[in-house]
């Protein structure tokens, strides 16, 4: 890794068409790339919350190809972003609606913590997003990522962040960094009892936070 360097995100560069590639979130529930990143794009509203990701996000990039990014927001642009009521036109898209059950789920357990814990939402930013370029996977840049980006947000006053894990590779990733468990879903489970496809290979939907 001496030619990959981790850098604030900037503009203009060209980016990676290939960062997204089997991304967890998408292989773990087994739908089609291409027909479902709209639509999950604009259910996420990512569009719109995408200004705000720009504050906060590293990329990574080998001389000057960009080859990943941890993005990250605050906690606020996302909790804002996805409410109950924005959420409701797109519950009957059956792509959809197992992704919106699980972060509802992960938005309540998050404000949950927050009011019982008395904490300043100002103070807790939102990792929302970690791919890397298939050609540099299993090198540690995941988690090189996320270590510099910890370090990112302590410099930027934040005290606490937040991330959704979806599969086992961002989970096993956030217990390398021993953060704590606020809540998870059982894949099986769920799926069992709302009609889902079947999910192999990942044992749940996860909720954690990390002090900073």
């Amino acid at each position: 890794m001496d030619t990959i360097k981790i850098i604030p995100h900037v503009d203009g560069y060209d980016p990676n068409p290939n960062l997204w590639q089997d991304e967890t979130l998408t292989k773990t529930w087994n739908v089609n790339t291409d027909t479902f990143t709209h639509k999950l794009n604009e259910c996420f509203n990512i569009l719109t919350r995408c200004k705000k990701f720009k504050e906060l996000s590293l990329c990574a990039f080998d001389n000057n190809k960009h080859i990943g990014v941890r993005l990250i927001e605050p906690l606020e642009n996302f909790v804002n972003g996805l409410t109950i009521e924005h959420f409701d036109k797109y519950r009957t898209d059956l792509d959809l609606k197992p992704f919106i059950g699980c972060y509802e789920y992960g938005i309540n357990i998050v404000h949950q913590w927050i009011v019982i814990n008395n904490i300043d939402i100002n103070t807790v930013a939102h990792f929302c997003g970690l791919a890397v370029d298939p050609n540099y996977r299993k090198i540690g840049l995941g988690t090189e990522l996320v270590k510099q980006s910890l370090k990112h947000l302590r410099i930027h006053n934040y005290q606490y962040v937040v991330v959704e894990t979806t599969g086992d590779y961002s989970r096993k990733i956030m217990e390398k960094y021993q953060a704590c468990k606020l809540g998870f879903i059982n894949y099986k489970t769920y799926c069992e009892g709302n009609d889902y496809p079947a999910i192999v290979d990942h044992e749940e939907f996860g909720v954690y936070y990390i002090k900073l």
